[in-house]
């Protein structure tokens, strides 16, 4: 997770770790949940959250029924969405946002949660990829 301000310039940056093998699309959610619940705990209401996953997207911001494990994890983000106006969920493609792909290569190397207040050394190319675009 990244969270950068209006400006697009880096604030902060976190890894979680789960036990498990999961579907690419709960992975996603997983993380859009986490997201949602961390940046609702800083205590920011306008924020947009970007994701390369457009299924994810797509039944987040649709009125989907889904009585599967996935539904409920879609209703927790669908809660947290309606109590929170302020948050936004939107599709980006993966090649518009390098920092996050280096991001989740780089969140393989630790065990346990990670949080950046400054840019780690190894999203410094990244970021100059993305300001280039």
């Amino acid at each position: 997770m990244l969270l950068r301000d209006e400006n697009e310039s880096f604030l902060c940056c976190r890894t979680l770790f789960h036990y498990g093998l999961i579907f690419v699309k709960e992975a996603k959610l997983i993380a859009l949940l986490e997201a949602l619940y961390w940046v609702r705990d800083l205590g920011w209401d306008h924020v947009i959250f970007e994701m390369d996953a457009q299924k994810v997207v797509n039944v987040v911001t649709r009125n989907v029924d889904d009585q599967t494990k996935f539904g409920a994890m879609i209703a927790q983000a669908k809660s947290v969405l309606t109590q929170m106006a302020g948050f936004q969920v939107t599709f980006t493609k993966r090649q518009a946002n390098a920092m996050v792909v280096t991001l989740a290569r780089a969140s393989h190397s630790y065990v346990s949660p990670m949080l950046w207040n400054s840019i780690p050394f190894f999203l410094v190319l990244s970021l100059e990829s993305d300001c280039i675009r």
